[in-house]
This record gives C-alpha cells, structure tokens and sequence, in this order.
C-alpha cells in the first residue's frame, strides 16, 4: 500500500512601495539606481522585475505556488511590463479554470498596516482591494493577504464582511492558551455574533529556511531529497515568505523554485497544493484565538514597529541600533491631517449625498474606470448639485485616496525618516493638502499646511539632520 503524501504549499507575497509621485502620476528616477546599476535601471521596480517577476512569470512558478501581488506592484507591471503582468494574472485564471479556484489573494488598496486606522478606512482599504482585485483577476477573492500578516480582531471583521473566507498568519500571532500550535491544519477564530473566519498559520521553520537559508537552497534536487524529508514532518505544511526572495534576494532564485516544484511533482513523498484549494478540502473545526495588534516582521508586540520604538528600528546601513520614536511623531501628524480632512468632507457632503461611507466605498469603482462620475454620483445624491457642488465632491472625493495613502506602512517600517518612503507619504499628505486650494478653500488649505508643517518640523532624522518639513518642501508645486 503506498504511503499518503505529505501536502507543501507554498505563498509568496510579492510586493513593492509605492513610489509613484502623486503629482505626475509617475515614477521618479532614483539616483542612487542609475548609478550603481551604471543606468541600466531608473529605479527599483525595474531593478526587482528585471530579477525577480519577470523570471519567475517566465518560468511559470506564479501558477504553482499560492500568492499576492499588492496593487501598488500591480499597477506598475501592468504600465510597464505589461507582457510579465498578464503572465501573473494568467496564472491564476488558469488555476480558476482548472480546479475552480485561482491562487491569488486580494489585498488591501493601501500596503497599510490596517490595525493602525480607523474601522471606517480600514473597510474602505479592504473594499478598495477587493474591487481592485476582482478587476485584474476576474473573479471574487476567497482568501487576503494582511501587509505584514499585522492583525486584530475589527480588521479580521471586515474581512469577513467582505466576503473573505480565511487569512495567513505566523504561529506566533496565535493564542493557543496553553496547548500548542499545531501549524498543519486550518483553525477557525469566532468573531462574535455568529462570524466566523478561518486562519492558516504558517510553519516559521520551513518558511525562515527558505527565506534566509542559503546554503541548502544552492541546489533544488538536493533540497527536495535531503533536506525537506527532515524538514517537513506534518500532513500538511506551510511556507509564507516575500516572493522577491525568488530572484532578487536570492540570484537564481526563480530556477530554484521552479526545480525544487518540479521535483515535488514527480515525488513519492511529497506533493505541492495550491492552498485556496486545500482550504476547501480541508474543515476548521478548532477555534483559534489572536494576539491583537501583532504581525510576522515585529515580535516586540502593539506593532511598535509602525507607530514607536523599538529593536526593530535598527539601520544596517549604520550598524546601529536607532531612535524610533520618530516614527510616533509621524504617525500623529498624519492621523491629525486625516481626520482633519474627513471632518470637512463628512461636514460638506451630509447635505449632499445619502450615505457618506458607502459613498467614498462605492468610488473605487470610478477610480477603477468601471463608472463614470455623472452615473455614480446620481446614484447617490439626494437631490439635484450645482455644478459647483458636483466638482467640489469629486475632488474632495479623489483626496480620499492620497489621504489613505498616507498611512503605508514603509514609511514606518525602515530605522529613519530620511528616506524615500516616507517622501512619498510626505508627498501624498502635500497632495491632500493642494486639493482644498484647488476647490477654493484657502484658508483651511494654509491652516492645514500650517498645522502639519508644524509636526513635521519637529521630527528629525537620526543621520541627516533633516526634519520633516524638509521634506515636505522638497518638492515645489507652486
């Protein structure tokens, strides 16, 4: 009789920062790319496609492994690489076809760590991501990948409000009480009133191994062989990790994976499954509680990595260990412009439209190019705009998105202010701010400019000496 195979399944999160400037709607050239890749490449992105998403594309791992790919990436391959795009998003309407499930998880509109904002934005990133999915993809979404697995219960409630059926998280963002986490089965967590959602919990051996694990990944035959038979002891095995390891952070990384699955395919011992379709096989019948406010990439707990200090702020450009409580200040001054905004818009627009949440959801889909303005805003008014009324609402509308955008989470992640990700956020809040003079309000432009420079001046680089507001002024848009 021969023996049950052993189930592997692997999820790469692919991902890049937003670095598209929110005043030319394009990429700025980086510098520092040009010049230590001697102007091969303008910036990042095309420095990870050319090592990373288009090989594996070409190699046709994205139909053999389970993943996501944040919009923010998404929408720069399908600008400028848009042959490696429509390989991603082939395969996983060729696993929908095959099996009636694709291998693609929808994602938040915003890499935001989504525990750190209010329940109101985080259905609206949750909602956002999941329209923008099912635009790419073509069908609705079973599972969401959660920027930097970071979790707590209100962000697991709007998933499952939105339709989504489970999530991945590491094994250290479990409260299994005082039994131990077994990470090859599928639990499900209780959120109250009779909801329910699934979490899959990732083996962090394994996936740590094929993260960092260098010297046994320098061959894929001897890998599948040796070293997984010892590796891989559960009926059912988990690997969660950045898929930019493939090719990027690992040179030939994409021929790895690809061996390493070819070689599972023709195992005796093992087989690879695509996980949204294990998760309809398999049945959650254990309840699985959470640590709130924890992710995979910060074990300090409260997600100090994106809101305070902590040991995670440490700058391996300096080897040093650094101040975060920079990352603090940041954080304040942001959600006090946010909430200064949404107070106008709710103010203006109460008079004007039915339902001001659904509202700014239902506007992905104009974003989306899926409606056009007139036919939406109809749907929603509750009696006849002028004309002034109906330009104003837009814009304000549109500022929604570089508010939300303020909040990504890279701007927090890395050991200092001085750098391009918190610019970008820097420059969405700079771009919020210029809509209200757009629409006329001048005054509450200049007070809240005033008000935020006033921040932002406080906070200092641990290297440079340059505040916030140097950054704020960097770019003129005068």
């Amino acid at each position: 009789m021969q023996n049950k195979k052993k189930k592997l399944s692997i999820h790469g999160h692919f991902y890049q920062p937003p670095r598209v400037n929110p005043f030319t709607n394009d990429v700025d050239v980086d510098g520092n790319v040009t010049e230590w890749f001697h102007g091969k490449f303008r910036n990042w992105n095309e420095v990870i496609n050319d090592e990373c998403y288009r090989p594996n594309a070409d190699e046709g791992n994205f139909e053999l492994i389970s993943f996501d790919m944040l919009r923010s990436l998404a929408q720069w391959l399908e600008k400028y690489d848009k042959i490696t795009y429509d390989k991603i998003i082939s395969a996983d309407q060729h696993n929908y076809i095959t099996y009636g499930y694709g291998n693609a998880f929808a994602y938040p509109y915003d890499h935001s760590i989504l525990p750190l904002l209010n329940e109101e934005d985080i259905d609206i990133e949750v909602y956002w991501g999941i329209a923008d999915f099912y635009k790419r993809y073509g069908h609705m979404p079973v599972a969401f990948w959660l920027p930097e697995t970071g979790v707590d219960m209100k962000t697991l409630r709007s998933l499952e409000k939105y339709g989504i059926r489970f999530t991945i998280l590491a094994p250290w963002q479990a409260n299994p009480g005082s039994e131990e986490l077994d990470t090859g089965k599928v639990y499900k967590c209780n959120l109250g009133h009779g909801k329910v959602i699934d979490l899959f919990f990732y083996d962090s051996q394994l996936s740590a191994d094929l993260s960092f694990n260098n010297v046994e990944m320098l061959n894929a035959d001897k890998y599948v062989a040796e070293y997984l038979p010892q590796a891989v002891t559960k009926e059912f095995s988990l690997a969660a990790l950045d898929g930019e390891r493939f090719g990027h952070h690992l040179k030939g990384g994409e021929k790895f994976l690809k061996q390493m699955l070819r070689d599972l395919y023709n195992n005796n011992e093992f087989e690879t499954i695509n996980l949204i379709k294990e998760f309809f096989e398999m049945k959650a019948t254990t309840p699985m509680k959470i640590f709130e406010n924890s992710a995979w990439s910060c074990h300090h707990g409260g997600l100090k990595r994106w809101q305070g200090d902590c040991d995670c702020c440490y700058d391996d450009d300096h080897g040093q260990r650094v101040n975060g409580y920079w990352k603090t200040a940041l954080l304040s001054a942001f959600r006090v412009l946010s909430a200064q905004m949404d107070l106008f818009f709710n103010e203006y627009a109460k008079n004007l439209v039915s339902d001001i949440h659904h509202l700014k959801e239902q506007y992905i889909h104009v974003m989306l190019g899926e409606m056009d303005y007139k036919t939406f805003i109809a749907q929603h008014q509750i009696r006849p705009l002028s004309l002034q009324d109906d330009n104003k609402l837009k814009s304000l509308l549109d500022m929604q998105q570089h508010r939300l955008a303020m909040f990504t989470s890279c701007a927090f992640y890395w050991a200092d202010i001085d750098r391009p990700e918190p610019r970008i956020n820097i420059l969405n809040a700079k771009k919020a701010i210029s809509i209200f003079k757009d629409i006329g309000e001048i005054e509450l432009k200049e007070k809240l400019e005033k008000d935020f420079i006033h921040q932002l001046e406080e906070i200092y680089s641990n290297f440079t000496g340059k505040n916030g507001k140097d950054l704020y002024d960097e770019y003129n848009i005068e």
